[in-house]
């Protein structure tokens, strides 16, 4: 098992988990619970729906 593969089992086992950045000045953080590894790459879905 690949390094990226580890870390798609290990963010489904999670079901929810957080990615943090910063805007400016500002750090901010925010939920996700969706990802995809497709082709050898891991994608996050982000979006309001």
């Amino acid at each position: 098992m690949s390094g990226i593969e580890k870390v798609a089992q290990f963010l489904d086992a999670a079901k929810t988990y957080y990615l943090a950045t910063v805007e400016g000045d500002q750090p901010r953080v925010r939920p996700f619970g969706t990802a995809l590894l497709y082709d050898g790459k891991l994608y996050i879905q982000t979006g309001k729906v």
